[in-house]
């Protein structure tokens, strides 16, 4: 599962969750990858938060697998 927003204007975002946050099982891929080429539609290029700045390209062999 993947999620992504593109705000246009200034925004507050709120996750409803259901289990306290675990920064072990969270994974990141790049905004811009090739591979999975979502068409943006930005004007110019997007602000990211340092750590989204950082994600890798997407790679099948990095996703966990889960039992």
């Amino acid at each position: 599962m993947a999620h992504g927003y593109l705000a246009l204007t200034e925004i507050d975002l709120i996750y409803w969750v259901t289990s306290e946050y675990d920064p072990s099982d969270e994974n990141g891929v790049a905004w811009d990858d090739p591979t999975l080429a979502v068409p943006w539609q930005l004007e110019r290029p997007p602000v990211l938060s340092d750590r989204d700045a950082v994600n890798p390209t997407f790679q099948w062999e990095l996703i966990p697998s889960f039992s």
